[in-house]
């Protein structure tokens, strides 16, 4: 069993900022959908190839376009709210995961600490517990929630698994980061 990290790849895709500069989207496992307003976005890097998936920058959530969004609906569903954001006479979908997981085996992570402060403020080599592990596609833990996105392979059919699923459709713009393995 493995645990990727979700990204968006935006030093090759194109991602969203929203046009007022002082608006945050902060995207950590709490539901946004009963005050939801869509901002108003723009592309930042137009250059940047087209991906089926975008972000907003550094934020914690993904979003997709019509064919993510019909290809993947379920796994987005089972993982948290969508949200539209309208852009440029289409319709794209914000994905606000809302499984978060008490999964991390803080004791053997290895942490990264403040200089002055001891206090730990990164994580350098993850550790989680196998059986504290979701079976949602799509999750966060409490320590990166605000701006990590999880995913697990090699839990059930490769057919109902994200990662997989996302490479045997071809949908482009995610990176998948290794960042634990039940075999380490």
């Amino acid at each position: 069993m493995k645990i990727f990290s979700v990204k968006v790849d935006v030093n090759r895709y194109q991602y969203f900022l929203p046009q007022d500069q002082k608006l945050r989207m902060v995207f950590d496992c709490t539901p946004k959908l009963p005050g939801w307003v869509p901002p108003t976005v723009y592309v930042y890097q137009p250059k940047h190839l087209r991906g089926n998936f975008l972000s907003f920058l550094s934020s914690g959530a993904l979003i997709c376009d019509q064919t993510a969004f019909r290809e993947m609906r379920e796994f987005f569903e089972m993982s948290g709210e969508l949200l539209p954001l309208p852009h440029a006479a289409e319709l794209f979908h914000v994905l606000n995961v809302l499984e978060c997981f008490n999964a991390l085996d803080e004791e053997r992570t290895d942490w990264v600490l403040g200089q002055e402060t001891g206090a730990r403020i990164g994580i350098r080599r993850y550790a989680f517990h196998r059986n504290r592990l979701p079976e949602v596609p799509l999750f966060k833990i409490p320590e990166t929630c605000r701006g990590e996105i999880l995913t697990v392979e090699g839990m059930k059919d490769p057919e109902d698994e994200f990662k997989p699923s996302v490479e045997r459709l071809g949908l482009t713009g995610l990176l998948f980061r290794q960042i634990w393995s039940d075999e380490s």
